[in-house]
């Protein structure tokens, strides 16, 4: 991963990303690069006579350890110092679309075969993009390695020319949300020859997003995946939270099982081996044999929370400074709501609604006392934000009010227009499916969390809300169990620290026996 400093605007076009932004550079590990090379084969079969490629070899980390490598086992072979240099010239490969960074890497190269007395190689290293469909077609098949450290950049933060051109030209990035280095994954594959080796390391969230499903069942079914190491929580480098693996394929089907193994700092331990086939597209659990046997058993008793009831994320406004207060101070109709500017406002309380912050709550007899401005009304049962101009008419203080934050309120969402209106919540989930009794569940625990909530006029943010016709208070002890605890741990998304993401995904298909209520 390498956020480089970059002139977007000397960069194509459709590589452009929205804003212009300043990044350091995120530096590979050495142990992980040399553990890449290692379980491709590249630590032993560097003579073997096969080229190797880095797609965005930044400052050459991959490079650089490939050489000392080749040159190692060369020398140790009695190859002659011009032979040496010849095969380097021809088999170590570099591309990025950063050009300083690839002059870093020709010194970087250049160095060190100065240094062990070597004539200089012609340095294959080049600025450009591995992913640009020509330079993938003229490559095409050539390598018997793939590694590096490719960049993880969210397609929502491309430009839209880029936006485009991944989901135009890479079948792993055609929906949703997905990220740039699975393109790099679907062009490593391109790039290796038959039998190659691609070795990556890269962000764990191809294991569970929605968006990567198509990739994980291409891997599970293609024959070609050999090996995971999930660091998990363990962060691999320095100054960036991130959540990392390590993933190696080889470009021939193989019925031969995955081998799956947990990395840390000081170790990696293995964990056993699985048919790949058994890795679901529905998200993959890097754990041993018998662990996936518990989750399964747990999966296929009674049935899935997501099946017997309705989880829903809460309302989201995209500016809750500005829609929710605590405290308010009543008189009569109305209700005095403060910023944290220290301003006040009037507004009337008929639009204010009781909410509960889920990340927070700790009881389900806790009073927050936070209330929502709630610019909407019911339209044949279901909520609508009311007309601008019925809001001036029938609730002039709130209408006062919102004018007063409307140049904020516009802000939201990257500057986007508001489809709904421009005092309308950030998003419109949450606005019919968040009131009633319901089991209360915050987004991120150590501990499973399941507070069952019983006033009805509530509604939640920043959390979800199971709600279930039968007994919320035994369907609630189900889920506040051990079982829970051990399905988090290896279901959910794990953060730093030992939290766990309690997201719809990752606790629907817990199975529960179901009650009436």
């Amino acid at each position: 991963m390498r956020a480089k400093s970059i002139k977007t605007s000397l960069l194509p076009r459709y590589l452009r990303v929205s804003r212009h932004k300043t990044h350091g550079i995120v530096y590979t590990p050495s142990w992980i690069v040399r553990l890449i090379l290692s379980e491709v084969g590249y630590s032993e079969g560097a003579l073997e006579g096969g080229w190797l490629l880095d797609p965005a070899c930044g400052d050459g980390a991959f490079l650089e350890e490939a050489v000392r490598l080749f040159i190692q086992k060369a020398q140790e072979a009695g190859w002659p110092p011009a032979a040496i240099s010849e095969a380097l010239s021809e088999r170590i490969w570099g591309i990025d679309i950063d050009e300083a960074a690839v002059e870093k890497a020709r010194e970087r190269l250049t160095a060190l075969t100065q240094a062990l007395g070597l004539p200089l190689p012609t340095w294959r290293l080049q600025k450009g993009d591995a992913i640009d469909p020509f330079w993938m077609a003229t490559h095409r098949g050539r390598f018997r390695y793939v590694v590096g450290n490719p960049p993880y950049v969210r397609i929502q933060h491309l430009g839209e020319a880029r936006r485009v051109h991944l989901q135009k030209h890479f079948q792993f990035c055609q929906s949703g949300s997905t990220d740039l280095y699975i393109a790099f994954f679907e062009a490593g594959l391109h790039l290796l020859e038959e039998g190659g080796w691609l070795g990556y390391i890269t962000p764990n969230t191809y294991f569970y997003t929605k968006t990567a499903e198509r990739f994980r069942s291409y891997l599970s079914q293609s024959g070609y995946l050999r090996k995971i190491i999930d660091f998990r929580d363990e962060q691999v480098f320095e100054k960036v939270t991130t959540y990392s693996a390590i993933t190696i394929l080889q470009k021939r089907p193989s019925l031969a099982e995955v081998s799956l193994a947990e990395g840390t700092l000081g170790e990696i331990r293995p964990l056993g081996h699985v048919v790949a086939s058994a890795l679901s597209k529905d998200g993959w659990t890097i754990a041993p044999p018998t662990i996936l046997k518990r989750l399964e058993a747990i999966e296929k008793r009674g049935q899935p929370l997501g099946k017997i009831a309705q989880i829903h994320v809460g309302i989201t406004t995209l500016a809750d400074e500005l829609y929710i207060f605590h405290r308010p101070r009543w008189q009569g109709e109305l209700a005095q709501i403060r910023l944290r500017d220290g301003r006040c406002f009037w507004v009337e309380g008929r639009l204010l609604r009781p909410i509960v912050k889920v990340s927070i709550l700790r009881s389900p007899d806790e009073e927050q006392d936070l209330w929502l401005l709630f610019p909407y009304e019911k339209v044949e049962g279901k909520y609508q934000l009311i007309p601008e101009a019925a809001l001036a008419e029938r609730f002039p203080h709130a209408y006062k009010y919102f004018l007063a934050v409307r140049e904020r309120l516009l802000l939201r969402d990257k500057g986007k227009p508001n489809p709904y209106g421009w005092y309308a919540f950030g998003r419109h989930q949450g606005l019919d499916t968040t009131w009633g009794p319901k089991i209360l569940v915050p987004p991120v625990v150590k501990e499973p969390r399941f507070i069952v909530w019983k006033r009805p006029e509530y509604t939640y943010y920043a959390g979800y809300g199971i709600h279930y016709e039968g007994d919320l208070e035994d369907l609630a002890a189900q889920l506040q169990s051990q079982e829970m605890a051990f399905y988090l741990r290896y279901r959910a998304r794990c953060y730093q620290g030992g939290y766990y993401s309690m997201a719809k995904g990752f606790i629907a298909r817990f199975g529960v026996c179901p009650t009436t209520n």
